[in-house]
């Protein structure tokens, strides 16, 4: 029988006395916090839950955007409740010189499927994150590589998320001993969070593929593409009422389309270091997928967590001090999960190059859909 979940005291431990973390002060974190939560929060009420004037609060934020932080913003929408899979690509590479290297990820980040590209160190070079409606589009972005990085491409790994334990844009541990939240908020107002509050939590589960209208595209690529867009620009740039435009990011948030203005944080700039564990098991019933599913979401450590198809059963990102500290963790994982883990290895990651899931999946609806009946011509 397995043994009760614990965290160990190096697991729990915040980083309220750790010097490394960007020089940050108590009202920064707190910031970091709030945005984490809704980076659309009107600043006379973040003003007044740090204890800031409001040009203050705008002003950190700039300085936050500005120090690299805050890599992107996105209106993160569910990819495989309308349809879409959420694919990982780890690529390795031989012979690279500087300039093919830089040629390839200028490719990685420009190619219309890309939401997430990361610099790895170790046995792969580069995660490269994709949207894929289906396994034909997968194939054809899977070629665009090959064809990208022709006799440079060593070896690949293809991991689709079959389920999600928990995807964080802010590990638990940069703020838990600031005792903050739950985030309560009332105001009907174009943050929306009165309705997320309200809304089931957003989750990786796959639906029956809800079908997006060209309107409310042009409403999601608006506010993925202006993280400050006021109500009244997006009645003038979709020409449409503010009534309407309240109504249709509703539709979205309630429906389990959409549900999360998210800032995502470059945890390299935090002064942290992130390392990737990819996870083998030797089965996985129900009992020990609870065990893993309560562990994994209440580590103060882990960002993100997916259960994938392919060679590994598991996918962990873990944000951590050092690499003694990631060690540590490990060990910690390894001693909960001893009778269930076949293998495992772990790189870090190197430089957070990407990120914007909602840019792939708009590109990917706006493009024609290709049939194995009728190939491409």
């Amino acid at each position: 029988m397995a043994k009760k979940i614990r965290l160990t005291k190096s697991a729990i431990q915040p980083l309220a006395d750790w010097k490394a973390l960007a020089n940050l002060d108590v009202k920064d974190r707190k910031l970091l916090w709030f945005l984490s939560k809704n980076y659309r929060l009107p600043y006379t009420f973040l003003a007044e839950q740090i204890g800031l004037s409001k040009d203050s609060v705008k002003y950190r934020i700039q300085k936050l955007e500005q120090a690299g932080l805050i890599l992107s913003k996105t209106f993160l929408v569910n990819p495989v409740w309308i349809g879409h899979e959420y694919v990982t690509v780890f690529l390795s590479f031989q012979n690279l010189t500087m300039e093919k290297e830089q040629s390839l990820v200028q490719f990685f980040l420009n190619h219309p499927a890309t939401n997430i590209v990361y610099r790895l160190a170790g046995k792969w070079q580069i995660w490269w994150g994709i949207d894929a409606r289906d396994l034909i589009e997968l194939d054809e972005f899977l070629n665009d590589c090959k064809i990208a990085c022709g006799t440079y491409l060593k070896e690949y790994e293809i991991l689709p998320a079959s389920k999600e334990y928990k995807w964080a844009n802010l590990i638990p541990a940069i703020t838990q001993d600031l005792n903050l939240g739950p985030l309560m908020y009332s105001k009907n107002d174009f943050s929306f969070e009165k309705d997320i509050l309200s809304s089931p939590p957003l989750e990786l589960r796959h639906g029956q593929g809800i079908a997006l209208t060209s309107i409310e595209l042009d409403l999601i690529s608006a506010l993925n593409e202006n993280s400050n867009i006021t109500a009244d620009q997006l009645c003038v740039q979709l020409n449409l009422s503010k009534d309407t435009v309240r109504k249709l990011i509703q539709k979205l948030i309630y429906s389990g389309a959409a549900n999360a203005f998210w800032p995502f944080f470059n945890y390299k700039k935090l002064g942290l270091e992130t390392y990737v564990m990819c996870i083998k098991l030797k089965y996985l019933n129900e009992s020990w997928d609870q065990k893993l599913t309560k562990f994994i979401q209440n580590h103060p450590w882990i960002r993100m967590g997916v259960k994938v198809i392919g060679s590994w059963d598991v996918l962990l990102e873990i944000p951590c001090k050092n690499t003694a500290h990631f060690y540590e963790l490990l060990d910690e994982f390894r001693e909960e999960f001893s009778e269930i883990i076949q293998t495992y290895e772990s790189f870090p990651i190197a430089d957070y190059l990407y990120f914007n899931a909602t840019r792939a999946l708009i590109n990917n609806e706006r493009r024609p859909k290709q049939s194995w009946l009728q190939p491409k011509l």
